[in-house]
């Protein structure tokens, strides 16, 4: 027993021997680089279960979701220009259109609408004694003319004397109404001061709450409006170089039909934001008329057909995958082992993939 022991331990150690020696001439066969096999390559050595599709044709669209929020293309806040007056009224309320110009509210003007009424009856007063002084100066010429017919320089120099003497009773006439102009001027721009207009046709997005005892303060806000010329909504997408301007698409707001046209931010007037190829930007689109009961940050869902590839190669979009940045997908062998190739694809939508290359229809590929 014994002998037998070492005997196939001696038979044991040569045959290890041999391998090493195998072992080791394979190693000097070995380059010092190895690179990585090229496609196909080998995942699994073992057969599995996988899911499968076939690479077929059909149509491949894509389109994108857009959550289109309403905003102003513009909005002012309004304000009055003094401090520690009372509050008159408001002549507008929430959701309101106005119109340029249209009064929107003021502080108590009374003093100086007394004031203003008080100098334009002066300024009437003043323009009757222009007009006045006119007409006397034409009455005065004839008399000179009658009391000084028989001598022409005579005449001339009387008529040169009374001209004078209404020229100057005008000249202060004149002085005096421009003094009056001025005084109405100034109360204006005081009346000016506490009553809030609407810079542009818009719609009342706030408006301010106040009780008799309501003192102003200069600079804050009583009332906003928006633009309602143009309903504009913005949406943020990562498919925003789609959207070129002039582009339409159709949108429903509270069951009304609109047609709404993308616009740029350079012809909204808007300051334009810089977008990164890859990352989400801002698109804007324009309703082909005002929607007037559309509110600041009003959500409406629109489904967008972007773009589409009729008749064409097409795999599940759950088959294409990515390696080292390539497309690749993946399929079973005729022994069932999983393997890859490259493939070389076109327009992806949600559930499908465009494919150039790489796979032939009827091809099997696997998705999961």
């Amino acid at each position: 027993m014994m002998k037998r022991t070492g005997l196939w331990q001696k038979s044991a150690a040569g045959f290890l021997l041999g391998l090493a020696s195998i072992g080791l001439a394979s190693c000097a066969l070995i380059p010092e680089e190895e690179s990585f096999p090229a496609a196909p390559y080998y995942v699994d050595e073992a057969a599995a279960e996988y899911t499968t599709a076939q690479c077929l044709r059909g149509d491949v669209v894509l389109t994108e979701s857009l959550d289109l929020r309403s905003v102003a293309k513009q909005k002012k806040e309004l304000s009055f220009s003094v401090t520690g007056e009372h509050i008159d009224s408001f002549f507008v309320s929430v959701g309101e259109p106005v119109t340029e110009g249209e009064l929107l509210a003021q502080l108590d003007i009374s003093e100086f609408e007394e004031k203003m009424r008080e100098l334009e009856r002066t300024v009437s007063e003043y323009e009757l004694m222009l007009k006045q002084n006119e007409e006397d100066r034409a009455l005065a010429l004839e008399r000179t003319k009658l009391l000084n017919a028989n001598s022409w320089a005579d005449r001339q120099d009387a008529l040169l004397t009374v001209n004078n003497q209404f020229d100057e009773n005008a000249l202060q006439l004149q002085n005096d109404l421009d003094i009056l102009t001025l005084r109405i001027e100034e109360c204006r721009k005081e009346i000016e001061k506490r009553q809030v207009t609407a810079p542009f046709d818009g719609v009342v997005i706030f408006v301010s709450s106040f009780s008799p005892e309501t003192e102003s303060v200069s600079g804050r806000r009583v009332v906003t409006i928006a633009d309602s010329t143009t309903t504009l909504f913005r949406a943020s997408t990562k498919y925003w170089p789609y959207f070129k301007a002039g582009l339409t698409i159709p949108i429903t707001v509270d069951d009304v039909e609109y047609t709404a046209k993308i616009e740029t931010e350079a012809s909204l007037g808007i300051e334009e934001t810089k977008h990164k190829e890859g990352t989400s930007g801002y698109v804007y689109a324009v309703l082909d008329a005002p929607a007037f009961d559309v509110t600041e940050g009003k959500v409406i869902k629109v489904e967008v057909e972007l773009e589409r590839r009729d008749d064409c190669l097409l795999v599940p979009a759950t088959a294409v995958d990515t390696i080292n940045g390539h497309p690749v997908v993946y399929y079973p062998d005729e022994n069932g082992v999983k393997r890859y190739k490259e493939v070389e694809i076109g327009l992806e939508s949600r559930t499908s993939v465009e494919i150039l290359s790489g796979l032939s229809e009827g091809d099997t590929v696997i998705i999961n």
